[in-house]
């Protein structure tokens, strides 16, 4: 007898564990839905990400006349050198040495020739 009162009331520990469980459960809804409970925040819109940045280096094309522009032609019509002449005196237009032969040799010097 003593095991079927056992079953169908419970004693009173195991009535406050199973009240105090409940209470913990119910009070922690509670406070999760009292936290939840303000203005919902709202959710951004999505926006595409920006494509990446691509600078394109421009080509540098290299003119195969480019050479001959460090060359002129002489009275007798071969190409020499290219010589500039300033104020200040002769020079090579390749690499802008000076030139020594301006008054050595002053047949291969056109003062009226200009292009």
């Amino acid at each position: 007898m003593r095991q079927l009162r056992s079953l169908i009331v419970p004693d009173l520990r195991s009535l406050l564990m199973r009240t105090s469980a409940l209470f913990a459960l119910l009070m922690t809804g509670m406070l999760a839905c009292a936290a939840a409970g303000g203005e919902p925040v709202p959710v951004p819109p999505w926006e595409p990400s920006p494509p990446p940045y691509f600078l394109a280096q421009p080509i540098h094309r290299i003119d195969r006349y480019a050479v001959w522009q460090d060359y002129a032609v002489d009275r007798q019509g071969y190409f020499r050198t290219r010589v500039i002449d300033t104020p200040y005196g002769a020079y090579y237009h390749f690499n802008g040495k000076p030139y020594p032969f301006l008054y050595l040799h002053p047949l291969d010097y056109m003062p009226y020739a200009s292009e």
